[in-house]
């Protein structure tokens, strides 16, 4: 796989996105990202396949409008667990 510049993603890169929460729970932090990818998805795709099996969680965490509205386009919203920012109250 590539990501948009037809590189492959470089060895790691799931380590770098995805940061340990408890013992239980990975949290993927995606609040600043600007820009998501193919790679970007399969990483996630797999970080949660791979935690799933072993009984642990992977959740993005406060996703960047630019994030979720590629997971609804690739139809993960349903799929992948998401914790939502609250929206200041006007």
């Amino acid at each position: 796989h590539v990501d948009a510049q037809g590189h492959p993603p470089s060895p790691g890169v799931g380590q770098r996105l995805l940061t340990p929460g408890s013992q239980q729970q990975t949290r993927a932090l995606l609040s600043q990202a600007t820009f998501v990818d193919s790679t970007t998805l399969e990483v996630l795709l797999e970080a949660w396949r791979s935690r799933s099996e072993a009984g642990l969680e992977v959740v993005i965490r406060a996703p960047s409008p630019v994030v979720l509205r590629t997971l609804e386009v690739a139809g993960l919203v349903d799929v992948l667990p998401l914790e939502l920012a609250e929206r200041p109250r006007r």
